[in-house]
């Protein structure tokens, strides 16, 4: 008990235990011991937070069921025990599947026939419309362009700046 719950049994006895168990996971604390007290011989298991008594919130989770001497309950039994690092493990597990998931809608790759104009370079979409092949790959991957001249085009569209002899 003292181990798991982090307080001495005597605060733990009866309902005052309660102030010890997150205020989120109250209603679903309720709701298993109403169950525990009207389903004789019906073993209950919840998860909640419980405060340890350094002020951090342990995962538990709990099984109860009840002493039944009919038609009397005589008493409610509960084994608890942390299961923090699971819950912590499984957070994390489910924060990479987001991420990783967020990682793959934001990847996009050109694959297959990509139909381009012979003459003008222009690159035919699913729904027939021709696009610059610079619109086009931007629209379609993760790449961005930059327009530069390489040299050949640079002496056709600007000869004044190059002697014949380059």
């Amino acid at each position: 008990g003292e181990r798991i719950l982090g307080h001495p049994p005597e605060q733990l006895i009866g309902e005052s235990a309660l102030q010890f168990v997150h205020p989120q996971d109250l209603s679903a604390i309720s709701e298993a011991l109403n169950q525990v007290r009207q389903r004789p011989g019906v073993i209950t298991s919840i998860e909640f937070r419980f405060q340890h008594q350094d002020g951090t919130y342990h995962w538990l989770e709990a099984t109860s069921n009840n002493l039944l001497d009919n038609p009397v309950i005589q008493g409610i039994v509960i084994n608890a025990r942390d299961v923090s690092k699971r819950k912590a493990a499984e957070e994390e597990r489910e924060k990479l599947i987001g991420e990783l998931q967020a990682a793959l809608d934001q990847v996009r790759t050109l694959s297959g026939l990509l139909p381009i104009c012979s003459s003008c370079k222009k690159i035919r979409d699913d729904a027939g419309y021709w696009h610059q092949v610079e619109e086009y790959i931007r629209d379609h991957s993760e790449v961005e362009f930059t327009h530069s001249l390489c040299p050949d085009c640079a002496r056709k569209l600007f000869p004044e700046y190059y002697d014949d002899e380059d």
